[in-house]
């Protein structure tokens, strides 16, 4: 069991990383190629939006008709914690790739 957690955690950061790093690597490739990534990117990242709109009212709809009980009360639960974290996920990239255009302009690379 341990084995497939660590698994997800090294995909998740090296998919992290490359969704990071690729688009401005790219750049200095081919402006062609470059272009295509940002808009696999902003693609990407509306259909997260998306997703997580979708994982809210889900995750809404599971509390509302829970009626109190306790084991579809903590299914709602854990459907809004992960609501969230596909929120912040998708913050964090947005945000991360504005900061990393930020600091190559700065540093003039």
């Amino acid at each position: 069991m341990n084995k497939i957690v660590i698994n997800k955690k090294i995909i998740f950061t090296l998919l992290l990383s490359t969704i990071l790093i690729l688009p401005h690597k790219a750049n200095a490739i081919s402006p062609t190629l470059n272009k295509l990534l940002v808009n696999i990117d902003v693609a990407l990242k509306s259909a997260g939006a998306v997703l997580s709109a979708i994982g809210f009212v889900i995750a809404s709809y599971l509390w509302l008709t829970s009626g109190g009980s306790p084991e579809k009360t903590g299914l709602a639960r854990k459907a809004f914690i992960a609501a969230v974290i596909g929120t912040v996920i998708l913050v964090v990239a947005s945000v991360s790739g504005q900061f990393l255009t930020m600091i190559r302009e700065v540093l003039g690379v």
